[in-house]
């Protein structure tokens, strides 16, 4: 669904209110702002890319697009091997000499870039995965960023969202939010529902279900 579709649905599911008492704007922003929480407690392969950039010698900064959310994981493709996360905590409470040259081995991610050490002593190519930052849906036919087995879910979330704010009914506000909590757990693990496995015809069926379910949705992280 675009969101057009997804706030023809919303609207029904809120009682199908009057734009005159309920906005098309009030129904966007509900719908952002359930794609936007989705989105940070359940990774999907369309809010996510690669990047890639050459590094200079004597150089250990290097710019990150502002639509970067978060860095999951970084590469010295050069070499291929996998730089090691220091955190900005142990960066600060260290004394790294920029003076002292290298391979890259390790890797902190700051607001708008990203250190390498020890620097660099010459050209090497860097790619890291990244999350990226929600640009909130504006144009009738815009589509979220995740499968659409998951548009549904957004709707009742933001179902939830609608009448714990605007509906201001705490008993329906807890029905759809328990709906939803009932419906994520039937959706698989991660990403698996963007991905095929070509060898699953050739897998022995295995009883018990929990590592083939996810995790409750917890709304206080």
């Amino acid at each position: 669904m675009n969101l057009i579709q997804m706030r023809h649905l919303l609207r029904r599911r809120c009682g199908s209110p009057s734009t005159s008492d309920v906005t098309e704007t009030d129904l966007n922003g509900h719908l952002n702002n359930a794609i936007e929480e989705i989105l940070d407690k359940f990774p999907f392969l369309q809010g996510r890319k690669r990047e890639r950039f050459s590094t200079q010698a004597n150089a250990s900064k290097y710019h990150i697009d502002s639509q970067t959310h978060t860095v999951l994981k970084v590469w010295d493709r050069t070499n291929d091997t996998r730089l090691r996360k220091i955190g900005p905590s142990t960066v600060a409470e260290t004394d790294f000499d920029d003076a002292v040259t290298g391979k890259p081995t390790d890797y902190a991610r700051f607001s708008r870039y990203m250190q390498l050490f020890p620097t660099p002593d010459g050209v090497y190519t860097i790619e890291f995965l990244c999350r990226l930052i929600f640009t909130p849906l504006i144009n009738d036919g815009d589509f979220p960023p995740m499968p659409p087995t998951w548009h549904r879910g957004v709707c009742i979330y933001a179902t939830y969202m609608y009448y714990s704010d605007q509906g201001k009914d705490p008993q329906k506000a807890t029905f759809s939010f328990n709906e939803f909590l009932a419906w994520s757990k039937t959706k698989p693990v991660e990403m698996q529902d963007e991905l095929t496995d070509m060898d699953q015809g050739v897998e022995l069926p295995t009883l018990g279900g929990g590592s083939a379910q996810r995790l409750d949705f917890d709304h206080s992280a």
